[in-house]
């Protein structure tokens, strides 16, 4: 097997076999639950138009985190994880469609296609992840998995969520240090994926209207933070 651990976005260290075809990604992660959940996620990644796999996360506290997404929109910013209208309105078509994990645990399926999911775990095959370039590290911290899934995406390949694989993953962790470049890693970051695969006009008013409010919104959660 192929096993890489990643800090930033970036692979800082690996080790491979000259047989491996897969790539395995975890941070910060602990695993457990039925194993047969893990054949599930080999299965699904061996599939011909799958590109990657991941499992449930869990809380320390055993709580899914919604590591399943829909694709990020300019909507996403306000029902997204951390939406101020997702909090008022968890429920919300809007709020469901950005963040499915719970939803698609709910529903006990053993693998399902979706967007993207959170890079703190997954599987990945390595041919399609060379063939597309790993991982942008123009994303510094946050996004790279969102940007990662997109491309694959564009190729064809679809991303699988498996909810009956589970990890604990302690969430943060890398942006604990410091909060306000972590605060501001990922609002650059959320626009440059903005740019890159939802805007790519660099004249549209949408693009800039997505800059400014990005950075308004990065210097409130920094004020809020003191």
């Amino acid at each position: 097997s192929f096993t890489a651990r990643i800090r930033f976005g970036q692979i800082s260290a690996y080790s491979s076999t000259s047989t491996s075809g897969l790539i395995a990604r975890t941070v910060r992660c602990t695993t457990h639950g039925r194993s047969n959940g893990w054949n599930v996620i080999s299965s699904a990644v061996l599939n011909r138009d799958c590109a990657m796999a991941a499992p449930q996360l869990l809380n320390a506290d055993g709580t899914t985190q919604e590591s399943a997404r829909g694709e990020p929109t300019a909507w996403t910013g306000v029902f997204g994880r951390h939406g101020l209208l997702t909090r008022f309105f968890p429920d919300s078509a809007a709020a469901r469609r950005n963040l499915r994990a719970r939803e698609l645990v709910g529903a006990s399926a053993d693998s399902t296609p979706v967007d993207w999911v959170m890079g703190a775990s997954m599987l990945i095959r390595r041919d399609l992840f060379d063939l597309v370039g790993g991982f942008d590290e123009r994303f510094f911290l946050y996004w790279e998995d969102a940007d990662l899934c997109r491309r694959l995406r564009d190729r064809g390949y679809s991303t699988r969520f498996v909810p009956c694989a589970r990890v604990t993953h302690i969430g943060a962790a890398s942006s604990q240090t410091s909060k306000r470049l972590a605060t501001r890693a990922f609002h650059r970051s959320a626009y440059l994926y903005y740019a890159i695969h939802v805007v790519p006009n660099p004249w549209h008013p949408a693009r800039w209207f997505a800059k400014v409010a990005l950075a308004v919104r990065s210097w409130w959660r920094i004020w809020r933070t003191r």
